[in-house]
């Protein structure tokens, strides 16, 4: 590991450090796109139990420093004993600490409906204020407060004032010039409201909440950190981008025989590929939840996928769950995988982040030398060897 890189240990509700240099082996970073940063290495050999050395799982950061900036921090997991009979070290970024966590407040956040100006609880809300509130309360009770704060807003709104929605759906089949072949229609009937899903009775997982509302605006969300000013203490963010976060930043390559060590292309499986995507989520019959996305692929024939989610309860979720497994199934001729050295000029680490547009350009022996624009989706980061996985997918599907 390079001798600019220490990993350091804070005590997370007292925040006095505790370690300011642990000796940790084998040591990976990984930034997700909405997702939480993940910690891994493993401890001295001779050490058998973390608490030998004053760290405690759930209760300390653990800070990843290089060059006097921190890449990373998250918070201390149980540790493990491996196949090798050594201790593992893994830390969880801030977001991970909501999952599995329920809201039991009473949600009192307001707004104004802007279709109707009626103001009230659950109406209108920017999703991006419900996030901030699921935040509050979680840090509200005691031994909680790990000092997270939510920046970032979106333009769309959630909650409006009761009242009965009944339509007609139609879903067209195969179609053949101007004919349609296949065309079946549903009776849609739901009860519009307030938004209402963090009702202490639902006891709703606050991570998955914020995930649901994440897929639905659409958002995504990044971990930050920093030092403060004084460098007495590391701050900790979640930073929303709406309707996606990231940049095409200026100057970023990857490209084989220059910084690409390796890349990997997809197989395409049997079932991969789908034009039409249906989501069915909460009710029976012709009051269950239908969402659909559908999108011709150049000239493709029409396959179709249905997806079964009860924990679905709106046509936008469900929507926006189908467009998303549409992206999936229609990312075929991807670089989905590539490692590069992580000095390189092209693409030094820390020029590039989760959620940028990057080109790659790579030779894939099933699909030849491509040239593609492609979203990081995760960046893994390893010091020893000076080298970064990334994980992508093809721009063009979000």
């Amino acid at each position: 590991m390079p001798e600019s890189t220490r990993v350091i240990a804070q005590d997370i509700l007292t925040k006095r450090f505790l370690h300011w240099d642990i000796r940790v082996s084998d040591l990976t970073v990984q930034w997700n796109l909405s997702g939480p940063t993940a910690i891994s290495g493993n401890f001295p050999a001779e050490l058998r139990d973390i608490r030998d050395i004053g760290l405690e799982p759930w209760a300390t950061w653990i800070h990843v420093e290089e060059d006097g900036v921190i890449r990373a921090s998250g918070i201390l997991q149980p540790a493990q004993i491996d196949a090798d009979e050594t201790l593992t070290l893994d830390a969880a970024g801030p977001s991970a600490y909501a999952k599995g966590i329920p809201y039991l407040g009473k949600f009192l956040l307001s707004g104004t409906d802007s279709a109707s100006g009626e103001t009230g609880v659950g109406l209108g809300l920017d999703p991006a204020d419900i996030v901030r509130a699921i935040w509050a309360e979680l840090q509200s009770y005691p031994a909680s407060n790990l000092g997270v704060t939510v920046v970032g807003e979106t333009d769309a709104q959630v909650g409006t004032p009761k009242k009965e929605v009944s339509f007609t759906a139609s879903a067209d089949g195969a179609t053949t010039g101007t004919t349609t072949t296949d065309t079946t229609t549903s009776q849609v009937d739901f009860t519009a409201g307030p938004y209402s899903a963090l009702d202490w009775w639902e006891h709703k997982d606050c991570q998955s909440e914020i995930e649901s509302l994440a897929k639905e605006t659409p958002f995504d969300f990044v971990e930050r950190c920093a030092w403060n000013a004084a460098k007495t203490d590391v701050i900790h963010w979640i930073e929303l981008g709406y309707p996606r976060i990231g940049t095409t930043p200026t100057g970023v390559r990857f490209a084989q025989e220059e910084n690409i060590i390796a890349a990997i292309g997809p197989e395409e499986p049997d079932d991969r590929y789908a034009s039409h995507v249906v989501v069915l989520g909460k009710g029976e019959g012709t009051a269950r939840i239908r969402g659909e996305a559908s999108r011709p692929l150049r000239n493709r024939l029409r396959r179709v996928v249905v997806v079964e989610d009860k924990t679905i309860d709106s046509i936008q979720a469900a929507n926006a769950i189908a467009l998303d497994e549409l992206n999936r199934r229609q990312a075929l001729a991807d670089v989905t995988e590539v490692t590069v050295h992580a000095r390189h000029p092209n693409a030094s680490l820390g020029s590039y982040d989760v959620g940028d547009d990057v080109p790659v350009a790579a030779d894939i022996p099933w699909l030849g030398y491509l040239q593609l624009k492609q979203r990081v989706l995760s960046i893994v980061y390893t010091p020893a060897s000076e080298s970064v996985k990334l994980a992508l997918r093809s721009s063009s599907t979000f």
